[in-house]
């Protein structure tokens, strides 16, 4: 995807008749938009380049990127993906969803202040102000910025301000996801086993993404990824800090929030298409992540509600 501009005006429509990307808001400070490609566009599966601003990116489908100088990572709705100013990457298939995300731009002086506490002036190099390629995104943050943006495509006339502190609080708040994830991977020392361990995680976090309607058991996740049941329940669980039946799970709520916010659109079918076995299994499960029943969450994106919700700090 390419990178924000800086122009002061609402964008809505995208940057070339057909492309992938579509530009929602943009002002001076930030750029929000969607990002839409599926796997046989020519775009899918070529390099690219951000240009323009730093990026932070919410994945609503499962993808492996590449960035240049980074390992692969799997960029699925658990993670933002961060993009410094002129970073080259690639991509992956591992869902025939293609990549379908959405993205938050934002001037550099604005990232280098929210990495240095308020401190730009200590940095020597403004271009990798993101030192990281993923962060795990909490379920709070995920749903916020997907009210946001909601926002802004439901709404002619955006209250540039509010939008601003809102994409503000969303910046700070994953680079602070971003700091605590690093702590919590990094050993004390980088052993052998512990790159494996790393990288069998990884692994099945991807066979997840491509399958998380699927109801596999633990012998099918542990043979597709070449381990036993027990080891590949135990490291999972020590490498990510959640169980693989609760990663299942929030991959497919996160994923439903798009359906869910469509009023045409039924929760029971929406609940059996993700792999839950009833309506109730899924409104429960939706209410333990986001602290609401997936009815009120439909309610919350009304036009009468959105912008109050929408530009919310926390």
């Amino acid at each position: 995807m390419a990178a924000p501009g800086s122009t002061s005006s609402r964008a809505s429509s995208p940057r070339a008749a057909g492309g992938p990307e579509r530009r929602i808001f943009s002002g001076s400070l930030i750029t929000v938009g969607t990002f839409r490609c599926p796997v046989d566009h020519p775009a899918f599966h070529r390099e690219s380049v951000v240009y323009g601003g730093h990026l932070i990116v919410f994945p609503r489908t499962s993808v492996v990127i590449a960035q240049e100088g980074r390992r692969e990572a799997v960029a699925d709705p658990t993670v933002a993906v961060f993009y410094n100013d002129r970073q080259a990457y690639s991509r992956r298939k591992l869902s025939d969803d293609g990549d379908r995300c959405d993205f938050f731009g934002f001037a550099p002086r604005c990232v280098a202040e929210a990495v240095t506490d308020g401190h730009a002036d200590w940095l020597d190099n403004h271009d990798r102000l993101f030192t990281q390629p993923t962060g795990p995104v909490d379920a709070d943050l995920y749903l916020a910025q997907r009210r946001l943006l909601v926002y802004l495509q439901r709404e002619c006339e955006p209250d540039t301000l509010a939008v601003e502190e809102a994409a503000m609080t969303l910046l700070d708040r994953a680079i602070d996801g971003s700091r605590a994830g690093e702590r919590a991977r990094r050993p004390a020392k980088s052993t052998a086993r512990e790159r494996r361990h790393r990288a069998l995680a990884e692994n099945a976090r991807a066979r997840l993404a491509e399958r998380y309607c699927a109801n596999d058991n633990l012998a099918t996740l542990s043979g597709a990824v070449g381990c036993s049941e027990y080891h590949l329940s135990r490291v999972f669980r020590r490498q990510t800090g959640l169980t693989l039946a609760s990663y299942r799970n929030e991959l497919r709520l996160r994923s439903s929030l798009e359906r869910v916010a469509d009023a045409a659109g039924s929760l029971t079918d929406i609940a059996l298409d993700l792999g839950f076995s009833s309506h109730s299994h899924f409104a429960a499960s939706f209410r333990r992540l986001f602290g609401m029943p997936p009815s009120r969450f439909r309610s919350s994106v009304s036009a009468a509600r959105l912008k109050r919700l929408a530009t919310r700090t926390r």
